[in-house]
């Protein structure tokens, strides 16, 4: 795992390298980062806006364009995308969020169709609420229990990533058993 902040085209291009050095190229790439506020439109403000959907749409787009070309070359490769199930439904107080999500899964399934057949696999994978810092620790006191614990959800993930060669999960929905929270 290599942390780097997504919005920085620099620190996108060092932390690339230093997995690359320390660990050779990348098999699996998981776009998992993103930011929110939990505010109705006309509450939304511009800065906010272009914060979420820097990181979570153009930051997804720059990890996958530095990566994907060593995968086509090496003919294998999955790309992972965490999107959210804000994206297959409507939640107030998330258009920001849902907007890109929505956009980072279009792109997706967009570049599965272009890499069909060169052995990358495009993986979009829907949660409900997972039990991370993204919720304020209010919610996450309140309604934690309910919530998908982050172990779960990452052994989903990692499971989806080491499937054989021969097939392509291509969407996972993953939700509380209790559905949606009331937040």
């Amino acid at each position: 795992m290599v942390p780097c902040d997504v919005r920085n085209p620099p620190q996108i291009e060092s932390a690339i390298r230093r997995g690359r050095n320390e660990a050779g190229e990348f098999d699996v790439v998981v776009n998992n980062a993103g930011v929110t506020v939990f505010k109705e439109f006309v509450h939304t403000s511009l800065l906010e806006f272009e914060a979420i959907v820097d990181t979570v749409l153009r930051g997804t787009f720059l990890i996958t364009k530095k990566v994907l070309p060593a995968m086509i070359q090496r003919k294998r490769g999955s790309i992972i995308n965490v999107i959210s199930f804000a994206a297959k439904t409507t939640y107030t107080g998330s258009a920001a969020y849902s907007a890109a999500k929505v956009g980072v899964e279009a792109m997706m399934r967009v570049l599965r169709e272009e890499v069909r057949g060169k052995n990358i696999r495009i993986i979009n994978v829907f949660p409900g609420a997972v039990l991370t810092p993204m919720w304020s620790r209010k919610h996450r006191q309140s309604l934690g229990g309910l919530m998908i614990p982050a172990e779960h959800f990452a052994k989903v993930v990692c499971d989806a990533a080491g499937q054989p060669s021969s097939l392509n999960i291509e969407e996972i929905v993953i939700r509380p058993t209790v559905g949606d929270l009331k937040v």
